[in-house]
């Protein structure tokens, strides 16, 4: 029983480079966690399943589409991920879990294997290392050349990965797949210059950008961020008019923007930002005219208030606008699609960065309201 126990106590709890055996587990092929990576294919993957009746074969791309249900490895920039036909569907597993098989996109795409939260799993056969079969030993031996997997090996030092993934869940799936893009996303030096993608509301809301973890404090030195403010919406019903409020849970940093929507047929919008104490406010009338009347105020009666008429190249909404607010120690002013609509001059010292910002939309009942997310850039 002390040996035993001896014995459990050298074992470590997490080795190192070992995408092969997570991909033989995740097609359920339990093979033992023993020593750090990275391994053959073929010659350590075959140590692996032959006690389990299992034999692994070099094969190619065309085998995998004629096949209607098989298991198979594909190895992607030295690194392997589980891949399998069921009833002719193309799933991949990029985890050690036999549930986690997702559908995989045939693509022309710049990687091998890519993914992003709105789109999924996209493979390009053509960049892959090499594909492998998963068979009964029955089947026959090994043939072909064998390919080492552990990492990704050869990935740059700095890369706008955001470029490749596209949002913050690709990010922290990425930054678990190996060593090296632990690594590579975890160095601050990464994001210097580079945008980690949208920092969405649910990690700002529960705080895990502020948190300790090692790729937060990476994403933190990035001068180029992205974040979807927590908001809470509200919809009233003004006699013929529809008013739906926006409004950010606390203060937040600026520049902001937000999208109008043109099939809801905004007819009137009100940004209001600032405190309690002090705040000013932008109202864009005349929406579905030729012409925008922009008014600015603040909440100090002794200043004057702004008013301006803006005709742009194009109707206000006759397509979706980019709004743009900015305020600082001296103006606070808003842009639609790049054009300047309205400019307040400000006290020096009478703003700080961090401000709370409520949106008003005024449209007629029969308008569906779309959800539009507060981004501050």
């Amino acid at each position: 029983m002390a040996l035993r126990q001896k014995a459990h106590a050298r074992k470590r709890e997490k080795y190192l480079d070992v995408c092969l055996i997570d991909a033989l587990r995740g097609h359920g092929h339990k093979c033992e966690y023993a020593a750090d990576g990275p391994f053959w294919a073929m010659r350590d993957g075959n140590r692996f399943v032959n006690p389990l009746g299992k034999i692994i074969r070099r094969t190619d791309w065309q085998h995998i589409v004629r096949s209607r249900d098989a298991k198979f490895l594909v190895a992607a920039d030295a690194h392997f991920m589980a891949l399998r036909k069921q009833d002719g569907c193309l799933q991949l597993n990029h985890t050690n879990r036999t549930h986690n098989w997702e559908a995989v996109q045939v693509d022309d795409i710049e990687n091998p294997v890519s993914y992003s939260a709105e789109h999924g799993w996209f493979l390009n056969p053509r960049l892959c290392t090499g594909f492998f079969a998963i068979e009964d030993a029955a089947v026959g031996g090994t043939s072909g050349g064998d390919v080492l997997g552990g990492a990704w090996q050869d990935l740059p030092n700095h890369v706008d990965v955001v470029t490749i993934l596209g949002d913050l869940t690709s990010l922290a799936r990425f930054d678990q797949t190996s060593t090296a893009a632990h690594r590579l996303v975890t160095d601050s030096v990464t994001w210097t210059g580079s945008s980690p993608g949208l920092i969405n509301s649910q990690a700002v809301r529960g705080d895990w950008f502020r948190g300790g973890s090692e790729l937060s404090r990476a994403l933190r030195s990035s001068r180029f961020l992205t974040v979807e403010w927590p908001s809470a919406r509200r919809t009233m019903l003004l006699a013929e008019t529809s008013m739906t409020i926006w409004r950010t849970a606390g203060s937040v940093l600026g520049p902001l923007r937000f999208n109008l929507c043109a099939a809801d047929m905004p007819e009137r919008c009100i940004i209001s930002v600032g405190s309690n104490m002090e705040r000013c406010w932008c109202e864009l009338g005349n929406l579905q005219g030729e012409v925008v009347l922009c008014s600015m105020s603040h909440s100090r009666r002794d200043r004057e208030a702004a008013t301006r008429t803006c005709r742009m190249p194009w109707r206000p909404m006759e397509s979706d606008r980019q709004l743009h607010v900015q305020w600082g120690q001296c103006t606070f002013q808003i842009c639609m699609d790049g054009y300047l609509l309205g400019c307040l001059p400000l006290e020096h010292g009478q703003f700080t960065h961090a401000a709370q910002v409520a949106i008003h939309i005024f449209c007629t009942r029969e308008s569906r309201l779309v959800t539009v997310p507060i981004l501050g850039v």
